[in-house]
């Protein structure tokens, strides 16, 4: 099969983009933080492939431990260095008017010796979107957003802050992200060891107003829901 040909069919037609969107688009972009170092040199990123290639592929790839070669690809884009130890840490789902939206959070460690993460949300609105950086994140609790598709004349949608991390503790068996106005909880991934979960209750409009200050605080808890550890996050 020739892949290109198979691309070029598959693509979305390209619209012309309207100068308002195009700025307004530029400026919530500049404004948003990012995870450690600027975004990816893509930025936003919209992979047009068919889903059903694409879960088939994935779907595989979980059940044996491989990682699949789209997320290999990602973090080869995303790193100035080589990149192993890739793997998946968790999934977590962002509520919606119509329902909710799943992600999937994907770690890996570069030669720089930073952390690489990337967001994969196979049933975006134009299709698999994929979104990451490489910085000196912490391994237990961080956080980041998550990665919107937009299209010409149609306003950005949302982004969602999440929470995500890899306790090195084996006895945390759940894990409680809490602040001002939420609390959430999760399980541990009983597969991955990670964990993730949407905060949508930090809008990404009202984040100048938060920048720099708590995030929230992750609390580590045991099978019988005692927190065994804490950490705080607090915006760069």
């Amino acid at each position: 099969m020739n892949t290109s040909n198979t691309i070029r069919r598959i693509r979305p037609d390209v619209e012309p983009l309207d100068a308002a969107w195009s700025a307004n688009t530029l400026q919530r972009i500049t404004q948003t933080p990012a995870t450690g170092r600027p975004r990816s040199r893509r930025g936003l990123k919209v992979i047009a492939l068919t889903a059903a290639t694409l879960v088939g592929t994935g779907s595989a790839a979980y059940a044996t431990g491989l990682v699949p070669a789209f997320i290999t690809q990602e973090f080869d884009w995303i790193s100035s260095s080589q990149v192993h130890d890739e793997r998946r840490v968790a999934s977590f789902e962002v509520p919606t008017g119509e329902g909710a939206r799943t992600l999937e959070v994907w770690r890996a460690v570069n030669d720089n010796g930073e952390t690489c993460t990337v967001i994969l949300e196979e049933q975006a609105r134009f299709g698999p979107t994929f979104g990451g950086a490489c910085a000196q994140d912490p391994a237990e609790a961080w956080f980041g957003w998550t990665t919107e598709s937009g299209k010409a004349s149609e306003p950005m949608p949302p982004a969602t802050l999440y929470v995500y991390g890899e306790p090195d503790n084996a006895a945390v068996q759940q894990v409680r992200v809490h602040g001002t106005g939420f609390t959430h909880t999760t399980d541990i991934d009983p597969d991955t060891g990670g964990y993730a979960v949407a905060v949508p209750e930090i809008t990404s409009d009202a984040w100048t107003e938060r920048a720099g200050q708590v995030v929230a605080t992750v609390a580590f808890l045991d099978e019988n829901g005692l927190q065994v550890d804490s950490q705080t996050l607090r915006d760069r």
